[in-house]
């Protein structure tokens, strides 16, 4: 299904499942199929909204760049199109960014707030440790084989035995698709002027969970554990072993920590 945004851009949007409503919102370069094994579980117990970012899969590429808070607005937008009220809404990196913005501009469309591997804009943040950096620049060069495995060490530990996964795969075969490759650079403008500090106060009583990939060479570690502080009342998962490939490193974990969150917001 579609729906439209207010510059003529088409989303698409797809639920599954039945019960209490879960909006996952994923992160840079990803279709919203990249949910993957965790969509899946929580949609055994819940309704699961996914939709593809704008230039992402089956949505349309703008026409020009936009904020943050643009791609926040999205989120509520297709709620609207699912005959959603309301949703405890989970992001992932970019996608947490994008819901932090959601959760301060939509703030009664929120039942609860899930950030995984994220930041929020703090100085020096949106940059990666040395070797994020390493592999990030290994990822963006060469044969597809070695892009691959650049892409592997990035998201993954290497004693986490992933091999490969729908998210690298979809990252390789991107950077030979004009339209992912040009849809990557609106997003990266957005992140590059994400910032949420000064204002994650206001969410006060939201009940919020922060998930902290130990491991992740992309968004490191410390992010995490400043946003938990920066929202009061937050709680803080650690997943020691796990990179920022979280979401296919350990779905069945993961699905299961939204799964108590969301349980508790609904009391």
């Amino acid at each position: 299904m579609y729906t439209t945004i207010s510059d003529g851009v088409r989303l698409a949007w797809q639920t599954a499942g039945t019960g209490p409503r879960i909006a996952l919102v994923m992160g840079l370069g990803m279709p919203g199929r990249i949910w993957g094994d965790v969509r899946d579980a929580l949609s055994r117990e819940f309704s699961v909204l996914t939709y593809d970012a704008r230039g992402m899969g089956e949505s349309d590429l703008p026409a020009k760049p936009y904020r943050m808070r643009d791609l926040g607005d999205d989120v509520a937008v297709v709620l609207d199109a699912a005959g959603w009220s309301d949703a405890h809404v989970v992001g992932v990196s970019m996608g947490g960014m994008a819901v932090q913005e959601t959760a301060l501009r939509h703030r009664a469309r929120l039942r609860s707030l899930t950030l995984i591997a994220t930041h929020s804009g703090t100085p020096g943040a949106v940059v990666p440790g040395p070797e994020g950096l390493l592999r990030l620049a290994q990822s963006r060069v060469g044969p597809p084989e070695k892009r691959r495995a650049a892409f592997v060490k990035l998201l993954y530990p290497p004693e986490s035995g992933v091999t490969g996964s729908d998210a690298v795969e979809n990252m390789v075969l991107g950077a030979t698709d004009p339209k992912h490759r040009a849809a990557v650079k609106l997003q990266l403008g957005a992140v590059f002027r994400h910032h949420t500090t000064s204002r994650l106060r206001a969410l006060a009583g939201l009940p919020t969970l922060v998930v902290r990939p130990g491991r992740d060479l992309l968004c490191r570690p410390s992010n995490n554990d400043r946003l938990a502080r920066a929202i009061p009342g937050a709680v803080l998962e650690r997943f020691d072993d796990a990179g920022h490939g979280i979401v296919h490193q350990c779905p069945d974990r993961l699905a299961a920590a939204i799964a108590r969150h969301v349980r508790h917001a609904e009391g």
